[in-house]
C-alpha cells in the first residue's frame, strides 16, 4: 500500500529536518520554503500562470523530460516558459489535479510531485499522469524547473 503525505505533514517534516533550508533566505528575504509553499498554493487554486508571473525569474530555464508536441525540450526566459505552460493548458482539459510537497534540498532547491487527471483535447483520450518537478532558486525567484515523468 502506498502512503502519501499531505502538505501539512511534509512542511512539518521539512521544518524539523531542513531547518537550514527553511530559514535560509536570499536577498529577497523569502526562504525556499516560503516560495515553495506559495507555488503549491497557487497551483492548488489553478493559478498556474500567475505563479510563473510572480515567482519566476526573467531568465528562468524550463527542462522537460521530452520535447512537447512541436516544441523544444528546453525553454529559456519567462515569456517562453509561460508560453509553454499556456500551450499545455490549451491542449488539455484538466479534471483533477493534486500536488504534494515541498521536498527541500538545501538552501536553494525544492521538489514537488503532481498528479493530473486530464483529457488530451486533440485525441479525446483521458489519462492519469504524474510527474516530479525540481525547482532551483536564486535571489528569491525560481531560475529553473525540471520535470521528471
Amino acid at each position: 500500500m502506498t502512503t502519501t503525505r499531505t502538505i501539512e505533514s511534509t512542511v512539518t517534516g521539512s521544518a524539523r529536518l531542513g531547518a537550514r533550508a527553511q530559514n535560509s533566505s536570499d536577498t529577497s528575504g523569502r526562504s525556499v520554503l516560503e516560495v515553495a509553499e506559495d507555488l503549491i498554493s497557487r497551483y492548488r487554486e489553478g493559478r498556474y500562470l500567475e505563479a510563473i508571473d510572480e515567482l519566476y525569474s526573467g531568465d528562468v530555464v524550463s527542462m522537460e523530460a521530452e520535447p512537447p508536441p512541436g516544441g523544444e525540450r528546453v525553454g529559456r526566459g519567462k515569456v517562453a516558459v509561460r508560453d509553454r505552460h499556456t500551450a499545455w493548458l490549451e491542449r488539455h482539459d484538466l479534471h483533477n489535479f493534486r500536488i504534494e510537497g515541498p521536498y527541500l534540498d538545501g538552501a536553494n532547491r525544492f521538489a514537488v510531485r503532481m498528479w493530473f487527471d486530464m483529457t488530451d483535447k486533440a485525441s479525446g483520450e483521458r489519462k492519469m499522469f504524474d510527474e516530479v518537478a525540481l525547482y532551483e532558486m536564486r535571489a528569491g525567484k525560481i531560475v529553473s524547473e525540471s520535470f521528471f515523468y
